[in-house]
């Protein structure tokens, strides 16, 4: 099909030169290694990953996630609960006269940053292998695809593994939510949910609005649920109406004692003999923990390399713990 561009105003033809002007742009700067780029357009790979949600990143799928700008996330973390100007439930402050001002309370905030960091998998298929594969059933694609498939999968679990442990003193790290926790912290060896309640209530003084998830290692939720059965809270056999049995139960979640919300039971095959309290959002709807992705998960296709086919699959980002008086992490737990 021919396209005449003497059918396009000035204006769309001068739309057109702009864009085709950014689509070759190089980018030149000092401030990055290396110091000259060409062009950057990588595929977003986020409709993919969306649908593979593994169970093996059960805090990844479950963490809001912002976009990120510049070289860097920064954000003001607040350290102090909120203030109602209240003295042990009496004399507040927030009443006022007719034609006064309100008066004024303040949070302690302090600047935080996280360098974003890059996460990332290759994959190099050779060209004979990629065509062998073509031709394959309709929706099932390459060799190619599949292995793509496969380090996304591999990209998601280093980066769940990443928003727990993560240490920044470590080359090309940030900072996990672990190292993040500095204000509350506990240690027991088995978990029980009696045994939570304390920490829960220690949080709930520090102004936690909901805390709303429990993440511990599967050993821990086996004792989890071996001590509520021996308390006799749980019935482990269900009969169904055709008089079969499930045996068994899961504790999917417990009861804050404090202010009757359920706190989720999240088992992480990487905490180790770590756990965590969090609290993920507040009432208001803003995020107490999220991933800023300066690049979400992506994929580039290097220039043929030989008859190797070349891809990386990666993304670029970095943990924001926001209110980090309101999470608690745990030390000293058995794992076996």
């Amino acid at each position: 099909m021919n396209f005449d561009l003497g059918q396009l105003s000035d204006f769309q033809v001068g739309e057109l030169e702009q864009i085709i002007e950014r689509a070759t742009e190089t980018v030149a700067t000092n401030t990055w290694d290396p110091d000259t780029r060409s062009i950057f357009s990588p595929e977003n790979l986020d409709y993919r990953a969306k649908i593979l949600v593994p169970s093996d990143t059960p805090l990844r799928n479950r963490f809001p996630r912002t976009q990120g700008l510049g070289q860097a996330a920064s954000w003001f973390k607040m350290t102090s609960k909120l203030n109602t100007g209240a003295v042990d439930g009496t004399n507040t402050t927030i009443f006022l006269a007719d034609g006064d001002e309100p008066s004024e309370t303040s949070q302690t905030y302090v600047a935080a940053t996280q360098s974003y960091q890059i996460l990332g998998r290759k994959i190099a298929v050779g060209v004979k292998h990629v065509a062998a594969s073509r031709g394959r059933p309709q929706g099932l694609g390459t060799v190619l695809d599949d292995r793509t498939n496969i380090k996304m999968l591999e990209v998601m679990i280093g980066e769940e593994q990443a928003i727990i442990a993560a240490d920044s003193d470590v080359s090309n790290n940030f900072d996990g939510i672990l190292k993040q926790i500095t204000t509350n912290s506990g240690t027991f060896v088995l978990t029980t949910a009696s045994g939570l309640q304390p920490h829960l209530e220690t949080l709930y003084n520090a102004g936690a609005p909901a805390v709303d998830m429990f993440v511990a290692n599967p050993f821990q939720m086996r004792a989890l649920a071996a001590d509520l059965e021996k308390s006799g809270s749980i019935q482990r056999i269900i009969i169904d109406n055709q008089g079969g049995t499930v045996a068994g139960a899961r504790v999917r979640a417990i009861i804050n004692e404090i202010d009757g919300n359920e706190v989720e039971m999240v088992t992480s095959r990487y905490v180790g003999a770590t756990a965590m309290l969090l609290t993920t959002r507040t009432p208001a709807g803003e995020n107490c923990i999220e991933v800023e992705d300066l690049v979400p998960l992506s994929m580039i296709d290097k220039d043929l390399s030989g008859l190797v086919m070349t891809r990386y699959i990666f993304e670029i980002s970095a943990v924001k713990v926001i209110h980090e008086p309101w999470q608690m992490e745990f030390a000293g737990l058995a794992t076996s």
